[in-house]
Protein backbone atom coordinates (compact mmCIF):
# COMPACT_ATOMS: atom_id res chain seq x y z
CA UNK A 1 0.00 0.00 0.00
CA UNK A 2 2.78 2.39 0.96
CA UNK A 3 4.59 1.68 -2.29
CA UNK A 4 1.45 2.49 -4.27
CA UNK A 5 1.05 5.80 -2.41
CA UNK A 6 4.72 6.63 -3.00
CA UNK A 7 4.38 5.93 -6.72
CA UNK A 8 1.32 8.21 -6.81
CA UNK A 9 3.25 11.00 -5.06
CA UNK A 10 6.20 10.59 -7.41
CA UNK A 11 3.85 10.76 -10.40
CA UNK A 12 2.25 13.94 -9.08
CA UNK A 13 5.70 15.48 -8.40
CA UNK A 14 6.94 14.64 -11.89
CA UNK A 15 3.81 16.19 -13.38
CA UNK A 16 4.32 19.41 -11.44
CA UNK A 17 7.97 19.56 -12.50
CA UNK A 18 7.01 19.10 -16.15
CA UNK A 19 4.36 21.82 -15.91
CA UNK A 20 6.96 24.26 -14.58
CA UNK A 21 10.00 23.16 -16.56
CA UNK A 22 8.54 23.06 -20.08
CA UNK A 23 7.34 26.70 -20.15
CA UNK A 24 10.67 27.82 -18.65
CA UNK A 25 12.58 25.93 -21.31
CA UNK A 26 10.43 27.51 -24.01
CA UNK A 27 11.06 30.96 -22.56
CA UNK A 28 14.82 30.36 -22.50
CA UNK A 29 14.79 29.17 -26.09
CA UNK A 30 12.70 32.16 -27.14
CA UNK A 31 15.12 34.55 -25.42
CA UNK A 32 18.21 33.08 -27.03
CA UNK A 33 19.50 35.50 -29.70
CA UNK A 34 19.42 34.45 -33.30
CA UNK A 35 22.65 34.24 -35.24
CA UNK A 36 21.99 37.66 -36.84
CA UNK A 37 21.21 39.21 -33.46
CA UNK A 38 24.38 37.75 -31.96
CA UNK A 39 26.47 39.16 -34.82
CA UNK A 40 24.83 42.57 -34.34
CA UNK A 41 25.54 42.62 -30.59
CA UNK A 42 29.13 41.57 -31.24
CA UNK A 43 29.56 44.35 -33.81
CA UNK A 44 28.11 46.95 -31.44
CA UNK A 45 30.39 45.82 -28.63
CA UNK A 46 33.39 46.14 -30.95
CA UNK A 47 32.26 49.66 -31.83
CA UNK A 48 31.57 51.15 -28.40
CA UNK A 49 31.42 54.85 -29.16
CA UNK A 50 31.46 58.09 -27.21
CA UNK A 51 30.63 61.62 -28.36
CA UNK A 52 32.30 64.40 -26.37
CA UNK A 53 31.24 67.94 -27.12
CA UNK A 54 31.35 71.55 -26.01
CA UNK A 55 28.76 74.07 -27.13
CA UNK A 56 28.67 77.81 -26.42
CA UNK A 57 25.44 78.72 -28.24
CA UNK A 58 23.72 75.32 -28.40
CA UNK A 59 24.34 74.68 -32.10
CA UNK A 60 27.17 72.22 -31.57
CA UNK A 61 25.00 70.53 -28.94
CA UNK A 62 22.27 69.88 -31.53
CA UNK A 63 24.84 68.41 -33.90
CA UNK A 64 26.54 66.27 -31.26
CA UNK A 65 23.26 64.88 -29.90
CA UNK A 66 22.02 64.09 -33.40
CA UNK A 67 25.20 62.18 -34.24
CA UNK A 68 25.18 60.28 -30.94
CA UNK A 69 21.52 59.30 -31.38
CA UNK A 70 22.05 58.19 -34.98
CA UNK A 71 24.99 55.87 -34.27
CA UNK A 72 23.99 54.75 -30.77
CA UNK A 73 26.89 56.42 -28.98
CA UNK A 74 27.16 57.57 -25.39
CA UNK A 75 27.52 61.32 -24.98
CA UNK A 76 29.30 63.65 -22.56
CA UNK A 77 28.99 67.42 -22.49
CA UNK A 78 32.00 69.50 -21.48
CA UNK A 79 31.15 72.64 -19.50
CA UNK A 80 33.01 75.53 -17.90
CA UNK A 81 31.38 75.91 -14.47
CA UNK A 82 33.23 79.14 -13.65
CA UNK A 83 32.88 80.90 -17.02
CA UNK A 84 29.99 82.71 -18.67
CA UNK A 85 30.46 82.59 -22.45
CA UNK A 86 27.07 84.05 -23.36
CA UNK A 87 26.51 87.26 -25.28
CA UNK A 88 29.02 89.49 -27.02
CA UNK A 89 31.31 89.62 -23.99
CA UNK A 90 31.40 85.83 -23.87
CA UNK A 91 32.07 85.74 -27.61
CA UNK A 92 34.98 88.19 -27.27
CA UNK A 93 36.48 86.30 -24.33
CA UNK A 94 36.17 83.02 -26.23
CA UNK A 95 38.02 84.49 -29.21
CA UNK A 96 40.74 85.92 -26.95
CA UNK A 97 41.25 82.69 -24.99
CA UNK A 98 41.45 80.56 -28.14
CA UNK A 99 43.78 82.93 -29.97
CA UNK A 100 46.31 82.76 -27.12
CA UNK A 101 45.83 79.00 -26.53
CA UNK A 102 44.62 79.52 -22.98
CA UNK A 103 43.20 76.69 -20.88
CA UNK A 104 40.09 76.71 -18.71
CA UNK A 105 38.57 74.78 -15.85
CA UNK A 106 36.31 72.18 -17.42
CA UNK A 107 33.85 69.62 -16.13
CA UNK A 108 34.42 66.75 -16.37
CA UNK A 109 38.15 67.26 -16.42
CA UNK A 110 39.01 63.56 -16.71
CA UNK A 111 36.91 61.06 -18.64
CA UNK A 112 37.05 57.28 -18.31
CA UNK A 113 37.79 56.35 -21.91
CA UNK A 114 38.57 52.68 -21.26
CA UNK A 115 35.13 51.31 -22.28
CA UNK A 116 35.31 53.00 -25.70
CA UNK A 117 37.23 52.30 -28.86
CA UNK A 118 35.88 55.27 -30.84
CA UNK A 119 35.60 58.85 -29.61
CA UNK A 120 33.96 61.63 -31.61
CA UNK A 121 34.88 65.14 -30.47
CA UNK A 122 32.52 67.94 -31.50
CA UNK A 123 33.67 71.51 -31.01
CA UNK A 124 33.08 75.02 -32.28
CA UNK A 125 35.96 76.90 -33.89
CA UNK A 126 37.14 79.99 -32.00
CA UNK A 127 39.66 82.34 -33.64
CA UNK A 128 40.36 79.56 -36.15
CA UNK A 129 41.36 77.23 -33.29
CA UNK A 130 39.60 74.47 -31.39
CA UNK A 131 37.41 75.94 -28.65
CA UNK A 132 39.29 76.47 -25.39
CA UNK A 133 37.39 73.77 -23.42
CA UNK A 134 38.23 71.14 -26.06
CA UNK A 135 41.81 72.40 -26.25
CA UNK A 136 41.93 71.82 -22.48
CA UNK A 137 40.28 68.40 -22.84
CA UNK A 138 43.00 67.23 -25.23
CA UNK A 139 45.66 68.34 -22.78
CA UNK A 140 44.12 66.64 -19.74
CA UNK A 141 43.04 63.31 -21.27
CA UNK A 142 45.01 60.63 -23.06
CA UNK A 143 43.43 58.67 -25.88
CA UNK A 144 45.68 55.65 -25.75
CA UNK A 145 43.97 53.31 -28.22
CA UNK A 146 40.72 55.01 -29.23
CA UNK A 147 39.93 55.94 -32.81
CA UNK A 148 39.29 59.70 -32.98
CA UNK A 149 36.95 61.63 -35.24
CA UNK A 150 36.78 65.42 -35.12
CA UNK A 151 33.60 67.38 -35.89
CA UNK A 152 33.99 71.16 -35.99
CA UNK A 153 31.39 73.89 -36.33
CA UNK A 154 31.61 77.55 -37.27
CA UNK A 155 29.68 80.37 -38.90
CA UNK A 156 31.59 79.76 -42.13
CA UNK A 157 32.67 76.76 -44.14
CA UNK A 158 36.36 76.56 -43.25
CA UNK A 159 36.95 73.99 -45.99
CA UNK A 160 35.75 76.18 -48.84
CA UNK A 161 39.26 77.50 -49.42
CA UNK A 162 40.69 74.01 -49.96
CA UNK A 163 40.12 74.39 -53.67
CA UNK A 164 42.87 77.03 -53.72
CA UNK A 165 45.57 74.70 -52.41
CA UNK A 166 47.20 74.82 -55.84
CA UNK A 167 47.57 78.61 -55.57
CA UNK A 168 44.91 79.30 -58.21
CA UNK A 169 43.00 81.87 -56.13
CA UNK A 170 43.61 85.56 -55.68
CA UNK A 171 45.97 86.86 -53.00
CA UNK A 172 43.32 86.84 -50.27
CA UNK A 173 42.00 83.38 -51.14
CA UNK A 174 45.49 81.87 -51.30
CA UNK A 175 46.39 83.49 -47.97
CA UNK A 176 43.24 82.21 -46.28
CA UNK A 177 43.89 78.69 -47.57
CA UNK A 178 47.44 78.75 -46.24
CA UNK A 179 46.35 80.25 -42.91
CA UNK A 180 43.51 77.77 -42.37
CA UNK A 181 45.73 74.88 -43.40
CA UNK A 182 48.21 75.89 -40.71
CA UNK A 183 45.38 76.02 -38.16
CA UNK A 184 44.23 72.57 -39.27
CA UNK A 185 47.72 71.19 -38.79
CA UNK A 186 47.82 72.81 -35.37
CA UNK A 187 44.64 70.96 -34.39
CA UNK A 188 46.14 67.73 -35.67
CA UNK A 189 49.22 68.32 -33.51
CA UNK A 190 47.00 68.78 -30.47
CA UNK A 191 45.28 65.50 -31.23
CA UNK A 192 48.62 63.82 -31.90
CA UNK A 193 49.90 64.86 -28.48
CA UNK A 194 46.87 63.22 -26.85
CA UNK A 195 47.17 59.88 -28.68
CA UNK A 196 49.58 56.96 -28.83
CA UNK A 197 49.59 56.81 -32.64
CA UNK A 198 47.84 59.72 -34.32
CA UNK A 199 48.28 58.36 -37.83
CA UNK A 200 46.51 55.14 -36.88
CA UNK A 201 43.93 56.61 -34.50
CA UNK A 202 42.76 59.78 -36.25
CA UNK A 203 40.06 58.72 -38.71
CA UNK A 204 38.69 61.94 -40.10
CA UNK A 205 37.46 65.52 -39.79
CA UNK A 206 33.98 66.79 -40.60
CA UNK A 207 32.98 70.45 -40.59
CA UNK A 208 29.50 71.98 -40.48
CA UNK A 209 28.67 75.60 -41.21
CA UNK A 210 26.02 76.78 -38.74
CA UNK A 211 25.23 80.37 -39.72
CA UNK A 212 21.55 81.02 -40.37
CA UNK A 213 20.55 77.38 -39.98
CA UNK A 214 17.69 76.09 -37.85
CA UNK A 215 18.13 73.27 -35.37
CA UNK A 216 16.21 71.04 -37.77
CA UNK A 217 18.64 71.83 -40.58
CA UNK A 218 21.62 71.25 -38.31
CA UNK A 219 20.11 67.94 -37.21
CA UNK A 220 19.68 66.85 -40.83
CA UNK A 221 23.28 67.75 -41.70
CA UNK A 222 24.49 65.99 -38.56
CA UNK A 223 22.57 62.92 -39.71
CA UNK A 224 24.56 62.93 -42.95
CA UNK A 225 27.77 63.15 -40.93
CA UNK A 226 26.59 60.26 -38.75
CA UNK A 227 25.94 58.16 -41.85
CA UNK A 228 29.45 58.92 -43.11
CA UNK A 229 30.92 57.98 -39.73
CA UNK A 230 28.91 54.73 -39.69
CA UNK A 231 30.25 53.84 -43.13
CA UNK A 232 33.78 54.77 -42.05
CA UNK A 233 33.56 52.47 -39.03
CA UNK A 234 31.67 49.68 -40.85
CA UNK A 235 28.81 49.84 -38.37
CA UNK A 236 25.83 47.49 -38.81
CA UNK A 237 22.73 49.17 -40.22
CA UNK A 238 20.90 48.99 -36.87
CA UNK A 239 23.71 50.84 -35.10
CA UNK A 240 23.76 53.46 -37.84
CA UNK A 241 20.12 54.29 -37.19
CA UNK A 242 18.80 52.95 -40.52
Amino acid sequence: MNSIIQRIYRGIACGIIMLVAVPCMNMCIAQMPSEDEALYVDAVNRNRMLVIYYSRTGKTQVIAESIAHAIGADIIRITEPERDRTGWQGFAEAAFDAFFDRRSDINPRKINLEPYNTVIIATPIWSWNLATPIHTLLQTNYFGTQRLILVTTANIDIKKYDRFKDGSGNAVQNFLHSYLDQKRMKARRQISAATANELEQFKGHFHLETKGKSNEQLGDEAGAVAAAIAAMLNLPAEAAGD
